[in-house]
């Protein structure tokens, strides 16, 4: 039930039809009669008397003895039954019923201002000399009220209980009316403000599968402005075209009555973009229990199921693992056992007695060969495992890469002649362009793999190696361009070639064209997988193409240096390094605890340096300052065990006050500058460090052209 609320008589009263009712009641029954509320306003009136509103009620000594009347009566109204009556000084009667709606007193039905006996004239002629009432006027006026015998009294009381009744039932109707009228109106807002507020996307579908109604989230999530944008939208255009199937047949399934439980869709935000949605829908229903449609609640579960599909990728990732696990021991297996049976089997032949020269030549060969091979196993696993660990290692030097080409050609031509294969080695590179700096261990590890590779799955035709020499041009710091060279080898062969399938992973760790038992080709997979791996820490790239049944190209790049205009650009691994300095040399102390990092800024700044002395400790960067007081420049890195590169600088500079000191801090915080400065550096510089920043801060501290 909805809580009663407060309400006046006149709010639940229908005044005009009562007032109409009392008036016809006059007209047969000339009878005064008033509906009063308990604040004493007249609701309703008829054929009220003049003798009290004209003389009575308007004399002031006069009207204390009516107010007596209306005292008594509101005094005494709770003991009616079913009325309270009251006579006055003057002779007149009032009578009141008390109207009663739902328990509630709200008002008074008055009848009054008649007499029970016929007057005595006398009497209201003294009242008139009394009060200084027109005689005349004063006794027509007392002729005018009606005379009615208490018998007759309660026969009309009698009709007005009933007559009252009603009023309480038309005021009841009207006040339930109110109060169910009040709480649907609330009921509406809390349900509107519900709708609205909802964190969930709410829609109200019609019987024509449009939008009626859509809520803040519904608009939100869908990339409309305003509810209304959505009105009339058919239902399906929210869903994608690979959903719209499902979508229609879901929708006339809920449209025809039948509960379906949640449905993931693909849905669409409105400018087209799709997004993973999760809809729920309840019939609505009118009064008479007839489907007028349907609410739809959607949330935007697009996180969730990305989640879901990364948990099915890295489902399929690690059965893809495992497989390739299974698949790599049982290789390793075999690729180590074969060649260890063929050692430790023709070691034992060789012990049997009476064997000729070239069987022991023969045999000696096998065990020579599968030796080699176990090698070469073995030196792969140790190489991408030095990788994979971040202790591989990086030595540079000039090499001529011509020559290193032909040795490349020259090594394995032999091995292409036993195998019917044409190898072929061209080149485009001038003598005076093909010196390089890089590793020539890893150029050669790299090209050897390639090429092993090419003999491996090349059965007939031929293997082409070579390079090209290629400029780059990029954008300088200012205005002019930055000149450099990359070297782009290549590989090429005749063979068996590779699937579209199989090219996106070629270059992974135990990868090979054919993962099975049964494949046709001896190895490891980790040769594509180390040379890939050597190219990117030398800084180029690699890649392949290929076709399947006719061949594939393996190429792969290498950054030169040349000499340009830029005075600290020479490009190495895809970064810069500072060119023969035109300073006086220096000496140089590398203060620093990463062995990396020291040997990072080793290779940076020995164009600069006559010699240079490390150090991994802050305490020890002092002890080699007091000891070689010919130090010119320290770089100090901030955080090292023993002692902060801090508190080294200020007992450095306790006995030794010209040494130029630049901090290098891992931090880079604000005030590191200013703090390093306090300690006694001269500069700093923040990590990583970049090999022309510090060259042209060395140049600038030393060189005063600069």
């Amino acid at each position: 039930m909805p809580k009663k609320m407060d309400y006046e008589l006149a709010d639940l009263l229908d005044i005009p039809l009562i007032q109409n009712l009392q008036e016809k009641l006059n007209r047969m029954y000339s009878f005064p009669s008033a509906i009063i509320d308990n604040q004493g306003r007249i609701l309703t009136a008829v054929a009220w008397q003049d003798i009290c509103t004209k003389f009575h009620r308007t004399h002031p000594q006069c009207e204390k003895e009516c107010i007596k009347s209306d005292l008594y009566i509101l005094e005494h109204i709770h003991e009616a039954n079913p009325a309270i009556s009251y006579q006055c000084p003057h002779g007149l009667v009032d009578n009141a019923v008390p109207i009663i709606i739902d328990g509630k007193h709200l008002g008074n039905f008055f009848t009054g201002q008649f007499f029970h006996v016929v007057p005595d004239l006398e009497f209201f002629r003294k009242q008139a000399k009394t009060y200084g009432f027109n005689e005349k006027e004063y006794l027509d006026a007392v002729v005018q009220v009606p005379v009615w015998t208490k018998e007759k009294l309660l026969q009309y009381i009698d009709f007005i209980k009933g007559f009252i009744e009603i009023i309480a039932s038309i005021g009841l109707k009207n006040q339930k009316e109110m109060e169910i009228n009040i709480a649907l109106k609330n009921s509406e807002i809390y349900n509107n403000q519900l709708f609205d507020a909802s964190p969930d996307g709410l829609v109200i579908i019609g019987m024509d599968g449009c939008i009626v109604r859509a809520n803040k989230a519904q608009v939100k999530m869908y990339g409309y402005e305003y509810p209304s944008d959505m009105v009339g939208i058919h239902a399906t255009q929210l869903v994608d075209s690979s959903s719209r199937v499902l979508s229609d047949q879901i929708l006339n399934r809920r449209l025809g009555g039948e509960y379906i439980p949640a449905i993931e869709y693909e849905l669409v935000k409105k400018d087209g973009t799709t997004f993973y949605g999760e809809t729920l829908a309840a019939n609505l229903m009118d009064v008479d229990g007839t489907l007028t449609g349907y609410i739809c609640v959607t949330r935007d579960v697009t996180d969730r199921k990305n989640g879901e599909l990364e948990l099915i990728k890295a489902k399929e990732k690690a059965e893809e693992s495992d497989h390739l696990k299974s698949a790599f021991l049982a290789n390793m297996s075999h690729e180590i056992r074969t060649p260890m049976n063929g050692i430790l089997g023709f070691t034992t032949l060789l012990k049997e007695p009476n064997l000729s020269i070239q069987e022991q030549m023969e045999y000696i060969s096998i065990i020579e060969k599968s030796g080699r091979r176990l090698l070469n196993i073995i030196n792969d696993i140790i190489s991408i495992s030095k990788v994979e660990s971040g202790q591989m290692e990086v030595s540079v030097s000039e090499i001529n890469m011509n020559q290193h080409l032909e040795y490349i050609y020259k090594f394995f031509k032999p091995e292409a002649d036993n195998l019917g294969l044409q190898l072929i080695f061209r080149n485009s590179i001038p003598d005076s362009e093909s010196i390089i700096r890089t590793d020539s261990e890893k150029v050669y590890a790299i090209l050897t793999n390639l090429v092993k590779n090419a003999l491996k799955f090349t059965i007939k035709g031929s293997i082409e190696i070579g390079c090209n020499l290629k400029r780059l041009y990029s954008k300088g710091d200012i205005t002019s361009t930055v000149p450099s060279s990359e070297m782009e080898f290549f590989v090429k062969d005749t063979g068996v070639g590779i699937g579209k399938e199989q090219l996106g992973i070629i270059f992974e760790r135990f990868r090979q064209g054919s993962e099975s038992l049964n494949r046709n080709y001896e190895g490891a997979g980790l040769g594509l997988a180390i040379s890939k791996a050597y190219v990117e820490i030398l800084g180029g790239r690699i890649w392949v193409e290929s076709t399947l049944g006719k061949g594939s190209v393996f190429y792969f790049t290498l950054p030169i240096e040349v000499e340009h205009e830029n005075p600290l650009a020479i490009p190495l691994g895809g970064s810069y390094l500072p060119p023969k300095s035109q300073l006086k040399p220096i000496k140089i102390l590398i203060a620093e605890d990463d062995e990396a990092s020291e040997k990072y800024l080793t290779r940076i700044v020995r164009i600069f340096g006559r010699e240079i002395i490390t150090v991994r400790t802050g305490r020890e960067a002092v002890e080699a300052c007091r000891n070689n007081p010919d130090i010119d420049l320290v770089l100090m890195d901030i955080k090292m065990p023993e002692m902060d590169g801090y508190e080294a600088t200020r007992l450095i500079r306790k006995f030794n006050t010209r040494v130029i000191i630049i901090a290098q801090t891992a931090f880079a915080l604000s005030g590191d500058h200013e703090k390093a400065l306090e300690a006694g550096c001269n500069d700093s510089i923040a990590k990583p460090i970049q090999k022309d920043k510090l060259a042209m801060l060395i140049k600038k501290i030393f060189d005063p052209k600069v």
